[in-house]
């Protein structure tokens, strides 16, 4: 028994001095974070200036400004969604059904999308940032709803823009 508790004495030593350690890291990495991001948004606005010149602004390209994510957030909350997608029932306030809602926000205005579009957009308005293999992800929220997208392989479109079609591919 006093074995044991040696050695967990010795294993709470060495995790307590390994945190010390991350917790010294990580303000170095935070630092560096905030000088990378400094330098980020410095060449952002210089990609808006030479874009300001050709009259076009980041929202032209698609991109959107905090006021204009937070108006498309409160549109996107106004979107009606079936209460089932492929005989299964949709929790409106889940994922899922944001991206869907979304996506529906995005077709209806741009019409038919790139998947990669359509990705941006989402991180743009902060739906999904932290998935494994975001574009995988997608595909497979926008198949499982057919009901509403239909793709041709390169984009997707809304199925209500194609008079009425509404039997799954």
């Amino acid at each position: 028994m006093p074995e044991i508790i040696k050695v967990l004495h010795d294993e709470i030593q060495r995790l307590s001095v390994e945190r010390l350690d991350l917790v010294g890291r990580r303000s170095e990495l935070l630092e560096w974070l905030d000088v990378r991001i400094a330098e980020i948004d410095e060449r952002v606005r210089a990609a808006e200036g030479m874009l300001a010149a050709y009259g076009q602004t980041a929202t032209d390209r698609g991109f959107l400004s905090a006021e204009g994510a937070d108006e498309m957030r409160a549109n996107i909350e106004t979107v009606p969604l079936p209460a089932c997608l492929r005989g299964h029932r949709l929790n409106p306030s889940s994922k899922k059904a944001r991206i869907i809602k979304a996506t529906k926000v995005l077709l209806k205005t741009k019409g038919a999308t790139r998947r990669s579009e359509i990705l941006a957009f989402l991180h743009a308005l902060g739906i999904m940032s932290h998935e494994k293999n975001p574009d995988a992800y997608l595909s497979v929220v926008l198949s499982y709803a057919r009901e509403i997208f239909a793709t041709n392989g390169t984009e997707w479109r809304l199925r209500e823009a194609d008079n009425g079609d509404q039997t799954p591919e």
